[in-house]
């Protein structure tokens, strides 16, 4: 098959849990990988206008490496796409600076996930053999100034609220200074209750972190901050087989506002170690 010759000039993805997608045939667009440091396009889903900035509004940007949607939150915005930081930080979606105001992004995907043949690159089906993965590095100019979530959750029509899907399991940069922006997990499976952990880590301001989620052979998950499992972590959360998940990202300001919201590395695909 060959070594990762679909990757060059790329970082070395092989220490990061993947491998070249040559290694999986006819499956090899499911994998991708996005450092954010090329001129965008953005659009409605459509691909037919200018951008929406109306509340709920779904549109996409198209970057060198894969198509990401994004859906407005908020009371509407009048900054309706994201934009390369000045200084090189990967592209910012901060959007509007004003409280409860925010966005969310199936990354290099779509909400209308179809059928098999139809799927974006990584809409994942749980316990189908193959173990999965998806990480994301941001960086907050003020991180009491947003909450933050990414992680995989169900492929399901939009919500406003992380907590409104069914089924999901992510990082939570807490936005609440008074609590130091914790970092937390978060689970929930079958519209139950959710599972909240502080993994004793925060998000301080304009440091990069990078969030990853790892999805098992049987649809149990792991997390990682920075490359590392948290002292405190969920170890118990299975997803449920069959269903479709999707590396989803959203951001809400807070009353302090984030200034940058800025997404550095994005990586998906199927794991190179079974049983991560």
């Amino acid at each position: 098959m060959g070594g990762l010759t679909g990757f060059v000039g790329y970082p070395r993805n092989v220490r990061k849990g993947a491998v070249g997608p040559e290694k999986f045939g006819v499956k090899s667009r499911k994998y991708v990988l996005d450092l954010f440091d090329s001129i965008v396009v953005a659009t409605t889903s459509a691909g037919t206008a200018f951008p929406s900035g109306t509340t709920g509004a779904k549109n996409q940007v198209q970057t060198a490496s894969a198509v990401h949607e994004y859906h407005i939150l908020g009371a509407g915005q009048t900054i309706v796409a994201p934009s390369q930081d000045a200084n090189g930080r990967g592209l910012d979606w901060a959007l509007d600076q004003a409280s409860t105001e925010g966005v969310q992004v199936i990354l290099g995907g779509y909400e209308a996930v179809g059928t098999v043949l139809t799927r974006p690159r990584t809409a994942f089906t749980v316990a189908d053999g193959r173990p999965f993965f998806a990480r994301l590095k941001v960086n907050l100019e003020d991180a009491s100034g947003a909450d933050f979530w990414f992680g995989l959750r169900k492929a399901q029509a939009y919500q406003t609220a992380w907590a409104s899907y069914t089924d999901y399991a992510a990082l939570f940069a807490d936005g609440t200074a008074t609590v130091g922006n914790d970092i937390k997990i978060v689970a929930k499976l079958n519209g139950g209750a959710e599972t909240a952990l502080d993994t004793g880590l925060d998000f301080a301001d304009t440091v990069a972190r990078e969030f990853r989620v790892d999805v098992d052979q049987s649809g149990r998950c792991r997390f990682l901050v920075d490359g590392n499992p948290p002292s405190v972590n969920l170890t118990s959360f299975v997803f449920d087989a069959g269903d479709v998940v999707l590396p989803t990202f959203m951001h809400l300001h807070t009353a302090d506002l984030a200034g940058y919201v800025a997404t550095m590395e994005f990586e998906a695909g199927y794991s190179a170690i079974p049983g991560v």
